[in-house]
């Protein structure tokens, strides 16, 4: 599995949602209630949330990242979201390993943005 050309291969679909505030903050909803549930997601759960708070405030032009960075969270919150993917949700014990990979790759590859942001967000409350 190459987490790289997953995300990659979800750009289209990224851009498109990405594009589209509604569907991006529905995505963004879904992720984090789905990411929360799930017993694997437990080890990167306080990055998984800044993930995300990270994105919807770059979708409200509140935080600046570069578009490849954005594609690619947005790609993984869709692989997360999708049950079909490389190694189908229904598959007790392996079916989200492949989406713990996909998002274990996304932090270390956003590690420094993901501290960057936090301490912005620490910085910046607007009323959260």
């Amino acid at each position: 599995m190459n987490p790289a050309k997953i995300l990659w291969n979800l750009r289209g679909t990224s851009e498109a949602i990405f594009g589209d505030k509604n569907r991006l903050f529905e995505l963004i909803k879904n992720a984090g209630s789905k990411s929360s549930r799930i017993a694997e997601f437990s080890t990167i759960q306080k990055d998984m949330n800044v993930l995300l708070r990270m994105v919807k405030d770059v979708a409200q032009g509140r935080y600046t990242l570069s578009k490849s960075s954005v594609l690619m969270v947005v790609g993984a919150l869709v692989y997360l979201l999708n049950p079909m993917d490389i190694v189908p949700d229904f598959i007790l014990g392996l079916g989200f390993l492949d989406d713990l990979s996909i998002f274990t790759y996304l932090i270390a590859k956003l590690r420094n943005e993901l501290e960057s942001y936090d301490t912005w967000s620490l910085n910046n409350q607007h009323g959260k």
